[in-house]
């Protein structure tokens, strides 16, 4: 999970820093948040994020100008506007903004609500999968079961079907960013949805298979797993 914090007030930007920081570490979800004090710097950036924090009035581009871009960039990123200025709201609701969060208003559980519920629309989401017989094809991210990486291709199991792809491991990473999906070893992507079995140095799949957890991941799986079980 990758998250943008942009604002050009270092204090705002600290606040919401730290409460990403909570929230993703009491979660045991795996991110990287990055802060940017101007819109510039973060259009700048190569990074492709999951969700930002953004400040509206910002110099000389302010936050509906970066909005638009973002969403010329990634469709799927999910926005949230945080300002003092509720006259920017039509706009900012005509760009379809995931939230609209007022500064005078924030608190720790209006943002970790927030979070809430941006996680929930990007766990129902769709990827983009290109097949090695170059067919384009949409697979819905809870219904991947793992995903497997050898040499020459990569391995998509769903809950009812089987794709090969022509995609990197490092893509499907970016795209499967639930606290669900763990990284037993460098070939396996796993949903833990889908896990009938765990044992220290392996799971065992609802379809049988055995995902080997590789010795150096053991202890980060097992905090993991833990985590999500105990998940209401």
């Amino acid at each position: 999970m990758r998250i943008a914090v942009c604002d050009d007030n270092k204090d705002y930007r600290e606040l919401l820093f730290n409460y990403v920081k909570f929230y993703f570490n009491e979660k045991h979800i795996p991110y990287e948040c990055e802060e940017y004090n101007c819109g510039e710097q973060l259009l700048a950036s190569n990074l492709k994020f999951d969700i930002v924090f953004l400040d509206i009035e910002m110099r000389a581009i302010n936050g509906i100008k970066v909005t638009e871009q973002l969403n010329k960039k990634n469709k799927s990123t999910i926005i949230f506007i945080v300002t003092a200025y509720n006259n920017y709201l039509d706009d900012a609701m005509d760009l379809k903004v995931f939230r609209f969060i007022d500064k005078q208003l924030i608190t720790p559980q209006r943002i970790y609500l927030s979070l809430d519920k941006a996680l929930a629309q990007i766990n129902q989401g769709d990827i983009t999968v290109r097949t090695i017989d170059n067919d384009i094809i949409k697979v819905r991210k809870n219904e991947v079961m793992y995903i497997e990486v050898t040499r020459r291709e990569t391995t998509i199991v769903t809950i009812d079907s089987c794709y090969k792809s022509k995609e990197t491991l490092n893509y499907f990473k970016e795209q499967l960013t639930s606290n669900y999906f763990v990284i037993p070893h460098s070939s396996f992507i796993v949903n833990l949805n889908y896990v009938k079995k765990y044992k220290r140095d392996e799971f065992i799949m609802k379809n049988d298979v055995k995902i080997y957890i590789s010795q150096k991941k053991q202890p980060q799986i097992r905090k993991l797993f833990f985590a999500f079980t105990m998940e209401d």
